[in-house]
């Protein structure tokens, strides 16, 4: 009985994963499509309306994206095997570092907004709040693209280990979301070794970017709160 409710439990994670998974690659592209319609959009209303649904449903995918990484870091040792398939697909790269680079220009084009928002005496406070809103989604998401970049070419290049991580012999999705948070912060790989040059090109890519993007999002902010919201 206890082996049947183990195999039971096994196939109900593995369907959750495949299901997971799924659902997060179809955010990605919906965030995508949003994205691409608050940048080119035309008119301040579209833009608005855009930049808020983008807000919400990356708030959701960054949130499920914890709480699923949380269940599965808890419950397997090793990623299950249809992540890693997935991950190791060249298109898995490419969505990963489309995500990664809109919602950076998400990010910068409602950093834009604010700056132009603040100009308007009569808008509302809300109004500022969405863009910083949208600023620190696209800095997790950034990382988030980065950190699926990182994994899945990794395993493209398994056996080697262009990203070695001290202990562990088969690093996880989560080490990977270590490593790209890690440079987001600190701009440096901390413990973990990189043993490949063009690995190396796209940590400093990474991290450059992120140093102008954390100036940028920690100097409008504290703008915004020095100066109060000028809607209220």
């Amino acid at each position: 009985m206890s082996s049947k409710l183990a195999r039971l439990g096994t196939a109900a994670t593995s369907t959750m994963t495949v299901v997971v998974e799924s659902v997060g690659v179809l955010m990605q592209v919906t965030l995508i499509a949003i994205g691409l319609e608050f940048i080119f959009a035309f008119d301040d209303d579209t833009q608005f309306g855009a930049l808020i649904l983008w807000c919400v449903l990356a708030t959701i995918y960054l949130a499920g994206t914890v709480l699923w990484l949380n269940i599965d870091l808890r419950t397997r040792e090793v990623d299950h095997v249809f992540i890693a398939r997935a991950s190791s697909a060249r298109l898995m790269a490419l969505l990963a570092t489309a995500s990664a680079f809109l919602s950076s220009a998400v990010g910068l084009v409602a950093a834009v907004a604010l700056l132009v928002m603040r100009q308007e005496p009569d808008h509302l406070a809300i109004a500022e709040v969405i863009p910083l809103w949208a600023m620190l989604l696209s800095w997790a998401m950034f990382h988030w693209g980065y950190a699926r970049l990182y994994h899945s070419r990794c395993l493209r290049a398994a056996p080697a280990q262009p990203i070695r991580f001290p202990g562990t012999d088969n690093p996880r999705l989560t080490d990977f979301v270590y490593f790209s948070f890690t440079n987001g912060t600190t701009f440096g790989v901390s413990d973990s070794m990189v043993n490949d040059s063009k690995m190396r090109w796209t940590v400093v890519w990474h991290t450059t970017l992120s140093f102008f993007f954390n100036a940028l999002i920690i100097v409008l902010t504290m703008n915004t709160i020095a100066g109060g919201f000028q809607g209220l």
